[in-house]
């Protein structure tokens, strides 16, 4: 079956999509699938395209050279092994510049590389046996050879700058929040003290009226009685509003409440 580059391209696309998978990442929400884009050599869509947080994308191709590593590993004495796997090392760089013909980033906001995914890691430290500078010659391509375990180590810290990314989001919506709540809070007090004056207003004026209706009415209605006018009720004048209303200043602890005293004795 591998002997097929359609089912081998497939079975790399099967291979990246279960390591994002592990990764934490949500297509649709950190990363899309052939996404396509134009660049001046023309159309190109990569495999996968992975957002980063804060902005800019990952572009990860999952085609890889495979022939001349299976003929390889198939073969039966040294010669045709070394033979194979020259090739195999010489289809990895031919791949990736095929790749950086491609210039995929010219047409996005991600970094000046593409991804080429090599879903085993012998197909990356068998060239590398080969050809030692291979990295370095991608490298100078913009590509960026990239195994299982090492795409895995990117993406999970991709995933790690959504999560603090998100942590972040929130610490500024509570910030937001609590900003609002202590204006709504100030307001609302704002409201309390008006209307403990208007309580305030209104039982000096009940005290005042009790005082003035006794000195001034009541004094003429006792003399009313004395002079032998019945009244069908005994006429009893309210008494007076004496509760204190509560001392709007903050209680303090008592430690802090005498230094405090002691600092207005200094």
């Amino acid at each position: 079956a591998m002997s097929s580059g359609q089912t081998r391209g497939q079975w790399g696309e099967m291979q990246l999509e279960q390591l994002l998978e592990h990764s934490g990442l949500v297509e649709g929400v950190h990363f899309r699938r052939q996404d396509s884009r134009v660049t001046e050599t023309g159309g190109a869509r990569p495999d996968v395209v992975v957002d980063m947080p804060g902005g800019g994308e990952i572009l990860i191709d999952a085609k890889f050279p495979f022939d001349a590593y299976w003929r390889a590993i198939q073969a039966q004495d040294q010669e045709a092994i070394d033979v194979n796997l020259r090739k195999h090392a010489e289809d990895v760089l031919a791949r990736a510049k095929e790749l950086s013909g491609k210039r995929y980033w010219e047409s996005t906001t991600s970094p000046e590389f593409v991804v080429m995914f090599l879903p085993l890691e012998s197909l990356l430290s068998s060239a590398l046996e080969v050809n030692g500078l291979l990295l370095q010659e991608v490298f100078a391509r913009n590509v960026v050879l990239a195994t299982p375990t090492t795409i895995l180590g990117m993406l999970r810290t991709i995933q790690f700058g959504y999560q603090r990314k998100l942590m972040a989001d929130n610490a500024e919506e509570i910030r937001a929040a609590g900003a609002e709540m202590l204006n709504r809070l100030e307001k609302a007090v704002e409201h309390l003290s008006v209307l403990r004056r208007g309580i305030t207003g209104a039982v000096k004026g009940y005290n005042d009226f009790v005082g003035s209706f006794d000195s001034r009415v009541m004094v003429q209605a006792r003399r009313m009685k004395e002079l032998g006018v019945v009244s069908a009720t005994e006429l009893d004048i309210p008494a007076d509003i004496t509760e204190a209303l509560r001392d709007s200043r903050t209680e303090l602890p008592s430690g802090e409440e005498s230094s405090k005293d002691s600092d207005t004795d200094r």
